[in-house]
């Protein structure tokens, strides 16, 4: 019998008006948990991958504050420190 593919299932929590913190539980590109920051502000919405895999799903559990989510995100874009 073929293996079925787990159904993506997203979860959202809003932080503030602005932001937004979005768990997939497998995205559809890789099947992986998946943690992001959605910016809610219109034209254009924009969002940033944060985690992704077991540490996605810890995260989200932990239930992180807005700073906690910001760090992440500076993080995620910027892995090195800055000059």
């Amino acid at each position: 019998m073929p293996q079925t593919k787990p159904k993506p299932k997203n979860t959202r929590r809003k932080l503030n008006e602005r932001f937004t913190l979005s768990y997939v539980n497998a995205a559809p590109d890789h099947r992986l948990p998946e943690l992001a920051l959605i910016d809610n502000r219109p034209n254009p919405s924009r969002f940033t991958v944060l985690l992704v895999g077991e540490e996605a799903m810890r995260v989200w559990k932990l239930q992180p504050t807005l700073e906690q989510v910001l760090e992440l995100a500076r993080k995620a874009n910027h892995p090195e420190p800055l000059p």
